[in-house]
């Protein structure tokens, strides 16, 4: 009990110290330490360390920098992965307004920001939205002079998502395809292009499945789930979707035995994933 006394109070002391010499930390120490925390899973760190960054990014450059742009956008991204709409809309609509106000409407980095916001009416169920927002992406997209950006690809597959989302299975299979066929081209350049293949083969996978052709969106499934494997840190909550689809064209396509493999690493991953969730919430 007293050795953690002495830690807190030396801990204190130092921030004291680090505060009177002028050594506290700067816009680009905080917005780097949310995003490494983020990473880590520790989302409420990551939350206060973005908060920060973002008065900081008030206080050093203006509420209206770029840099404050670039907080809210982180806050958008740490707000939309827990679900949190309302708080991340509000967040990617301020990076939005910001760039357009500093840069110009047709700036080439309001792409990104108008795909995430489309991504986030897109994970609502909000398509009519999402579609707008995806539209504008590429409107701007189209006034640049850049030969492609992984974001307007992104828009791109966000409408082949809301196709096939609508039915139109068809239109969809093929934009997907070509969506593909430019993620090969420069996937070794970019690697941004990795999760938008990703995606691309899971939402095939879904259209093989809804056709009846099972084996065939076993084959894309199992394609998606090892690109994500061979990332250094996965996304756990979309590689368990792609397992438990895949798990489920397996035993539709009549491969009991394959279905059960991937069944029986889809429940140890959601213990994984449950624990760590589990942990990084008691977190203070």
């Amino acid at each position: 009990m007293r050795i953690s006394v002495v830690v807190v109070a030396v801990s204190c002391l130092l921030i004291t110290l680090s505060t009177a010499f002028g050594n506290e930390p700067t816009w680009k120490d905080t917005s780097d330490d949310a995003t490494r925390l983020a990473e880590k899973g520790k989302w409420s760190d990551a939350l206060a360390a973005a908060k920060l960054s973002l008065k900081k990014a008030g206080q050093s450059f203006g509420k209206e920098s770029l840099n404050a742009a670039k907080s809210h956008s982180l806050l958008g991204n740490l707000y939309a992965r827990r679900g949190k709409f309302v708080s991340a809309e509000n967040h990617y609509t301020r990076a939005v307004a910001i760039r357009a106000k500093v840069l110009g409407s047709y700036h080439p980095s309001l792409v990104q920001q108008e795909t995430l916001l489309g991504d986030l009416y897109s994970a609502n169920g909000r398509n009519e939205q999402a579609e707008r927002q995806y539209a504008k992406a590429l409107q701007v997209f189209a006034n640049t002079a850049q030969p492609y950006d992984p974001s307007a690809l992104g828009a791109l597959v966000g409408i082949a998502e809301l196709q096939k989302r609508g039915g139109n299975q068809d239109q969809s299979e093929d934009m997907l395809n070509n969506i593909l066929a430019v993620c090969s081209t420069y996937g070794k350049y970019d690697r941004s292009l990795h999760m938008l293949a990703v995606r691309s083969l899971a939402d095939l996978g879904d259209i093989y499945g809804k056709r009846g052709q099972h084996l065939l969106a076993a084959g894309v499934y199992g394609k998606a789930f090892d690109a994500l494997e061979s990332r250094n840190n996965p996304d756990a909550l979309l590689a368990l979707t792609i397992l438990t689809r895949l798990g489920d064209a397996y035993q539709s396509a009549g491969s009991p035995a394959r279905a059960k493999a991937a069944f029986k690493r889809a429940t140890a991953m959601s213990s994984r994933l449950r624990t760590a969730t589990t942990r990084s919430e008691s977190q203070p």
